[in-house]
């Protein structure tokens, strides 16, 4: 992850220091579903590296603008041709959220975190399959359809580490926020 990531992440964060209203003290569940990326290529092969990806995330708002999320998303495996693949391609990760409220209705959030990212290609002359702790970073924003509910879009990025490659996801995803329990 660069430095220039790593500041625009924190600047976003900053910026949810307004008061978002009243989520301190409540966990949320966030599930989503999009398009991925896996970016890689194997040497001398066609890749198609995109497809479906999707997300499980639980969090806890431990302020109105700040929480923390652990979450786990797969991303697409890969075709690079009919003995050589990709798969496994997921992270579990953790992350310090923060949000702004723009409207009442309208929020914006960005996360920073780590990730454990694992990665495999078989058929290649030295098979991949590991994983590695990297760098993560999502960006998004979402829209209250009802008290607890909301549907958002965001974007997620871990970071090259090693043989495993940066995957990236472009994702729609619906939360609850549990209040009144």
């Amino acid at each position: 992850m660069s430095i220039k990531q790593i500041t625009c992440a924190l600047a976003l964060a900053a910026m949810s220091l307004p008061v978002v209203a009243g989520n301190a003290g409540l966990f949320y569940f966030d599930g989503a579903l999009g398009r991925g990326q896996v970016n890689e290529s194997v040497t001398g092969l066609q890749d198609n590296n995109t497809g479906l990806a999707w997300n499980l995330n639980v969090g806890y708002n431990y302020t109105d603008t700040w929480a923390v999320e652990l979450g786990y998303v797969s991303y697409p495996n890969e075709d690079f041709s009919s003995t050589v693949k990709g798969s496994n391609n997921n992270s579990l990760h953790v992350a310090a959220k923060g949000s702004m409220v723009v409207t009442d209705e309208i929020r914006l959030w960005s996360k920073l975190g780590l990730a454990n990212v694992s990665h495999k290609i078989v058929g290649v002359a030295r098979p991949i399959d590991e994983s590695k702790v990297t760098g993560m970073i999502g960006l998004g924003g979402s829209y209250l359809i009802q008290e607890d509910f909301e549907v958002g879009i965001g974007l997620h990025t871990t970071t090259k580490s090693g043989d495993v490659p940066a995957m990236h996801s472009g994702l729609v995803s619906f939360t609850w926020t549990m209040s009144g329990l």
